[in-house]
């Protein structure tokens, strides 16, 4: 189901990027802004009002003191583990977003702005056909292998982008390669953490994971941004965004993935 969500999550995000691209940007970039605010306004109301959780499935647990959350956490090593994948792999992502327009518009000849918005579309396309095959593949063999050859495709093309894509023709090839990698991350990265931890605790521990990837967006974008500035390109940023998925995906082989049963105990 969380492969569902994705692919209906990522064709909000490509009608919005088509939208941007194709027609609101060259009229006035504040239109994609105005857009974009409706939109969350929208569908924040449609998930507040609209959506109804079935109470008398929740269990109510007993409260437990900070402590006890942190020694959760303290004890749990496959986790700590997988926190740091999901720094690394998010510092890589944030570190290239917002420079993707910037560096398809300057470093790839012939193309304009608005072309460069319609490229990023193409990423997020990828990311959508591919994320039920993801879903289900990785369902059927192994969470921990797919994320991991996503992570390999992601790194593999961000390097090569930086490195090698002077041309649209080399370029395409490779954002849909990079598409599929971040389909397989942004799929299986709840599923794969809920195999490590208890299924009463999968709610903190999710907390816990967000707050490392959020560190790593927060400070990632400044660092990609002066590493820009000092190479004098933004290759520099894709580079970074390649060694950083690698990374991630090295960390993840020590990831041990055996389901959780046993109860929480502090």
């Amino acid at each position: 189901m969380n492969s569902v969500a994705t692919l209906l999550q990522v064709l909000g995000q490509l009608v919005l990027a088509l939208a941007s691209g194709l027609f609101l940007w060259s009229k006035n970039p504040s239109y994609v802004f105005w857009l974009v605010a409706a939109g969350l306004v929208v569908f924040t109301a449609i998930t507040v009002f609209g959506v109804h959780e079935k109470r008398e499935n929740i269990q109510i647990r007993e409260k437990l003191s900070l402590k006890q959350h942190l020694q959760l956490v303290a004890k749990n090593k496959e986790a700590q583990k997988f926190f740091i994948v999901q720094f690394l792999l998010w510092f890589g992502v944030n570190a290239a977003t917002p420079f993707l327009t910037l560096f398809v518009s300057t470093e790839i000849e012939g193309v304009s702005p608005a072309l460069a918005q319609a490229l990023a579309a193409i990423l997020l396309g990828s990311t959508a056909i591919f994320a039920v095959p993801v879903g289900i593949i990785a369902d059927k063999t192994s969470r921990k292998l797919i994320l991991s050859i996503g992570l390999g495709l992601f790194g593999l093309g961000a390097l090569a982008a930086g490195l090698f894509a002077y041309t649209l023709p080399v370029l395409i090839p490779l954002i849909i390669i990079i598409g599929i990698g971040n389909t397989a991350h942004t799929v299986l990265s709840y599923p794969l953490l809920s195999e490590l931890v208890p299924n009463e605790n999968v709610g903190e521990f999710w907390g816990v994971n967000t707050f490392f990837a959020s560190i790593g967006a927060l400070i990632s974008s400044t660092f990609a941004g002066a590493l820009a500035d000092y190479f004098g390109t933004y290759r520099a940023v894709f580079v970074l965004t390649g060694i950083c998925m690698i990374a991630a995906m090295v960390v993840l082989q020590s990831v041990q993935t055996e389901r959780i049963h046993n109860k929480r105990t502090v």
